[in-house]
């Protein structure tokens, strides 16, 4: 992947990409996106135009685009967040949504000690009626994660007893 912050320097980082073949009836969980910017859409109204046209898509939830990042390095007061998209094909089955949530675990890399464990419940506010894709975002509680080198795991489940395989990110906090 390349990238530019407007200028004329350029940077490149490059990573294997793995791509799960998708399966509109099966229950599952995209990969992780992290993200230090996050942006209204509002604010963005003609530029997301323009990615549109360009046959971009961005990664938006909720009113906000979230901006995938490079760099997976985050200083203690940064803007953090996690996107993810959950396929959940009784969407398109059923008139009433099944109740679907994210269970989320920070781990320290380093000693394999859980920090964090939680459960993500607000996922119907992002559910579009007639859509199998769950697109959410997620703060990252850095205030709660001091200085050291992490990887968080994602997992979907449902209310009629499917679950996602785990996912995984890894990121450092300065």
């Amino acid at each position: 992947m390349a990238f530019s912050s407007g200028g004329d320097s350029v940077g490149k980082i490059e990573t294997p990409l793995n791509i799960d073949p998708y399966d509109a009836k099966q229950f599952g969980l995209s990969a992780l996106a992290l993200s230090k910017e996050m942006k209204r859409v509002s604010d963005l109204a003609t530029g997301l135009n323009s990615m549109l046209l360009e046959d971009r898509t961005p990664l938006v939830t909720g009113g906000v685009q979230i901006v995938p990042t490079a760099d997976a390095r985050f200083k203690k007061g940064d803007p953090a967040a996690i996107y993810v998209e959950i396929y959940e094909p009784l969407m398109l089955a059923s008139a009433t949504p099944p109740k679907v949530d994210l269970l989320l675990n920070f781990v320290d890399r380093k000693s394999g000690e859980s920090k964090i464990s939680a459960q993500y419940d607000k996922t119907q506010a992002f559910m579009h009626q007639g859509s199998p894709v769950i697109p959410v975002g997620v703060r990252v509680p850095l205030e709660k994660l001091g200085p050291g080198s992490y990887r968080v795991e994602m997992k979907a489940v449902d209310s009629a007893g499917h679950a996602s395989v785990v996912r995984a990110a890894e990121f450092e906090v300065e």
